[in-house]
């Protein structure tokens, strides 16, 4: 009976994508249009054609840069205007639809013809040929309006602002004028150059991203998750709190092979979130602790989120400094909700869940077991120096023939197929994303106005190091609220990265600082694309349950002003510097969680509560003093809930 339930829980993963849209929509009392199934179609086509491109590129060599990204884009940007017909909102109307045919047709003719004669526009000199400046200008347009559709209005809202900005710069005094360009120049910029659409973050997306994105697919696609899941469930299922303790491990465990926040909520929440409900917690509390627990996928190695590979490729490193530099806050982030939620648990009483409840972990693990060997040597190969995107292939390579050996995880032609076309439209949004925030970097780059901004920066902050994260910290949480990790990061660390480094901040750390930062915009309301996926689930308020997500990662809030004082939490200094760093770090999580939740054994009083977050705090920031101090006031007030709690009991007992 248990194992029926499983599979139809994990049914997703097993039938074919048309053939459960047929069947929910017959469920809904309607069918599709004849549309919905023509664009569907053609975006499966698509995405297949898009997956052979990237697949040929692969084994064959990369082309040109610009040739390769513009390629890239005459697949990718007509599946996104086909969205339209094949997703359900409310803004897609007629309008949006018949627009949609016209875009998607125009922007697979502007791209395949740059990628044909991108060389040609690139030496033109002198006069722009009205030709190439009428592709350059549907080009840019195309990306913006594009970016409008899968993400919302702010990034178009952005670049246009930058864009205006670029042509009556002359106007404005002070530091931030310039001398005013022509469209043709700023087209050109940011069209026919690396510098724009065709930057750094478009061609990451176009060759490792959307290769580890084939990888989550096909390894979601042998059982991966599912087994994933099944060890969460068993390992936390009987403790106080289990439903939400099982949550948390299952979508750490899962964020490794997603990397996306909103991917992780739709994949456990399912099964996490009713269970959560069930067990006794609100619908609001499940929720949130659903949406924190996945969007600690996109800083959980060793995959991450997209922006992680953006941050390698911009710095120059290996993207193994990326994983290394990622561990301790992935680890302090995950402890500090756990520790959260055993508390909160145990405050309200909640037990673990029923025993028939539990998957058997031993029977998960000799039917799907071979399905982790694809990511151990996935982060086998990054350790060992390999090239992320070959690396990516060969790990999916290796899952595809592994997953012969055992007949649960056997894939057919047909799951092949399908597990390529869902890796390649999983691509839409951060390509689309990557392409549009290369027109705010293309005008900051032809404006020189990122060193104008720098200096002011630190001008306003007087030189203080801790007004620039601050003001940095701002900036994060206004962009969060309309932009997903990966543009969010690209503004921020183009604006803001330069300022930091110039105040004497280690380049990674400055980074991670803004990376960990624009993570928080899955969370953070009113736009939280975690939390309005953990919502449908749950049947609950978006807002209540981004607010008390919050709550939960606040963690996530602090610690990376933590990174830039105390680079050991990243990675950077000796060993014993790194394990006295996350020990100090363990603690700090744990007085942080029982001040904020306000119970350790029992309530506590609100001046304990102020002492333990302050203590935890503390305990973040290694240094001899702070951890002497935060240790002290924790135990300390530890101790004395222990025996509060004991004359509780025994006055209970009387």
């Amino acid at each position: 009976m248990k194992e029926k339930k499983r599979s139809r829980l994990f049914k997703r993963h097993e039938e074919d994508e048309v053939l459960e849209i047929k069947v929910a929509a017959t469920l809904e009392g309607n069918t599709k249009p004849q549309s919905f199934y023509i664009a569907k179609t053609i975006q499966d086509v698509l995405a297949l054609g898009l997956g052979f491109f990237t697949l040929y590129t692969c084994f064959t060599g990369l082309l040109t840069d610009v040739i390769q990204r513009s390629f890239f884009l005459a697949f990718v940007m007509p599946m996104v205007f086909l969205n339209a017909f094949t997703k359900k909102r409310k803004e897609y109307g007629p309008i949006m639809k018949s627009t949609g045919v016209l875009f998607a047709v125009l922007s697979g003719l502007v791209y395949t013809f740059t990628a044909f004669n991108y060389t040609k526009m690139g030496t033109t000199y002198g006069a722009f040929p009205p030709l190439y400046l009428i592709v350059a200008t549907l080009g840019v347009l195309l990306v913006l309006e594009a970016a409008r559709r899968i993400m919302g209005p702010a990034i178009t809202i952005i670049a246009g602002v930058f864009i205006v900005y670029a042509l009556f710069g002359k106007y404005l005094p002070g530091s931030l004028w310039n001398r005013g360009y022509s469209w043709t120049r700023i087209v050109k910029t940011l069209y026919v150059s690396s510098a724009g659409v065709f930057s750094t973050p478009l061609g990451t997306a176009s060759t490792i991203i959307i290769m580890f994105v084939i990888f989550g697919a096909f390894l979601e696609a042998t059982r991966g998750s599912e087994l994933f899941m099944d060890i969460a469930f068993a390992l936390t299922g009987k403790s106080i709190g289990g439903p939400a303790k099982a949550a948390v491990v299952s979508s750490a465990l899962v964020g490794c092979i997603s990397g996306s926040a909103s991917a992780n909520v739709a994949t456990t929440g399912v099964f996490t979130i009713p269970l959560m409900k069930k067990a006794g917690y609100s619908p609001e509390y499940a929720g949130a602790v659903e949406a924190v627990a996945s969007t600690g996928s996109q800083i959980m190695p060793p995959i991450m989120g997209s922006a992680a590979f953006i941050i390698a490729e911009t710095l120059g490193i290996p993207f193994k400094a990326i994983i290394a530099a990622a561990i301790i806050p992935a680890l302090l982030y995950y402890i500090s909700v756990y520790f959260s939620i055993h508390y909160e648990s145990s405050k309200r009483g909640l037990t673990g869940m029923d025993a028939k409840d539990i998957p058997d972990a031993r029977k998960t693990l000799r039917k799907y077991g071979l399905s982790i060997i694809p990511l151990f040597v996935l982060i086998a190969m990054i350790v060992m120096g390999y090239g992320a995107m070959y690396t990516a292939l060969f790990a999916t390579s290796f899952a595809i023939a592994l997953s012969f050996v055992n007949k649960n995880t056997r894939m057919s032609f047909k799951t092949i197929v399908y597990s390529l076309i869902k890796g390649c439209k999983g691509v839409m949004s951060i390509a689309t994303a990557c392409a549009a925030a290369g027109c705010v970097i293309g005008i900051i780059s032809l404006t020189g106005l990122g060193l104008k901004l720098s200096s002011l920066i630190i001008s306003i902050s007087g030189g203080r190091l801790i007004v620039v994260l601050l003001l940095t910290e701002v900036a994060l949480f206004v962009l969060g609220m309309g932009l997903p990790t990966a543009p969010a990061y690209m503004l921020v660390a183009v604006l803001v990265a330069p300022a930091l480094t110039q105040l004497g901040v280690p380049e990674l750390a400055a980074h991670m600082f803004v990376f960990y930062g624009a993570c928080l915009s899955s969370i953070t309301p009113p736009v939280a694309m975690a939390a309005y996926t953990a919502a449908g689930i749950a049947n609950a308020s978006p807002i209540k349950i981004g607010m008390l997500a919050v709550k939960l990662a606040i963690v996530t809030y602090i610690a990376p002003i933590f990174f830039v004082y105390s680079p050991e939490l990243i990675g950077i200094g000796t060993p014993s510097q790194i394990i006295l760093a996350f020990i100090s770090g363990v603690i700090g999580c744990f007085g942080l969680s029982i001040g904020i939740v306000g119970y350790f054994k029992t309530k506590l009083h609100p001046l304990m509560r102020v002492l333990t977050i302050g203590a935890g705090l503390m305990c973040i920031y290694p240094g001899i003093w702070t951890d002497s101090v935060g240790y002290t006031i924790i135990i300390g007030i530890g101790l004395v809930n222990l025996i509060m709690a004991r004359r509780n009991r025994l006055k209970q007992l009387a």
